[in-house]
């Protein structure tokens, strides 16, 4: 059976997501994992011009919301799952696959739409019962544009 073909669009952001095999947590720490994937955010955004809207790193997922207006995100997050793989397996001494499965990526084609899956993103953690105001969870851009 083949894979599927993704859609993409230089015009509309997308909502891009990655879970740790079986639904394990990364196997280093918060603050190190936070390092990796903010190190690897900004390659691909230098990389392939990939914009960043959101990004939240749970502890055993990520959710990215994003541009690409040059049609690059396939490049750019086989970078991105390559690299964070590699780097956390490294520091962890972790021998197996890091990702369940390939990212999965959404068109958010409406303003509408944008509007719920950026405040999915950073609300994620209250969901999760890990904090009880986005503005506390050190895990996600919202920090940047708080300026903290």
């Amino acid at each position: 059976m083949s894979r599927f073909t993704r859609k993409l669009t230089p015009v509309y952001p997308l909502h891009v997501t990655g879970r740790c095999n079986n639904r394990e947590n990364f196997p280093i720490q918060m603050t190190l994992a936070w390092e990796i994937f903010s190190d690897y955010l900004f390659a691909i955004h230098q990389r392939y011009e990939i914009e960043i809207c959101s990004f939240v790193l749970m502890s055993n997922h990520f959710h990215l919301i994003c541009l690409d207006p040059k049609l690059n995100l396939s490049k750019a997050m086989a970078l991105f799952m390559k690299e964070t793989s590699c780097e956390i397996g490294r520091l962890s001494k972790r021998k197996n696959r890091l990702w369940g499965a390939p990212y999965h990526s959404s068109i958010i084609s409406s303003p509408l739409y944008y509007l719920h899956a950026y405040k999915y993103n950073y609300r994620n953690p209250v969901a999760a019962g890990i904090c009880d105001k986005v503005e506390a969870y050190p895990w996600s851009t919202l920090q940047v544009l708080l300026g903290e």
